[in-house]
């Protein structure tokens, strides 16, 4: 299986069973959990929770969640009213 087929409330689910950092985007997520087991049993793991179609709303909840911040974070460019704010604010 693909680590790009995992969801990210799957991805995040992953990195809890390992105790390790969940925040980022998806593919900082794959990345994390591939450099803590380069052996991939992590993706067979996932992919057998949706074998077995184990998605708990929880997971779907933090999967729209997270898509809706992506979607947020990619609109502001350097040109943007917000860029300037975020900018200003940190």
């Amino acid at each position: 299986m693909n680590p790009h087929e995992l969801n990210v409330a799957q991805l995040k689910q992953a990195l809890r069973e390992r105790r390790l950092k969940t925040s980022g985007r998806k593919k900082e997520l794959i990345i994390r959990l591939q450099n803590a087991d380069p052996t991939g049993a992590w993706i067979q793991e996932a992919g057998a929770a949706i074998d077995a179609g184990i998605e708990s709303e929880e997971e779907v909840a933090v999967e729209q969640e997270e898509a809706a911040s992506e979607q947020v974070g990619d609109d502001i460019t350097p040109n943007s009213r917000d860029y300037d704010l975020r900018r200003h604010h940190q």
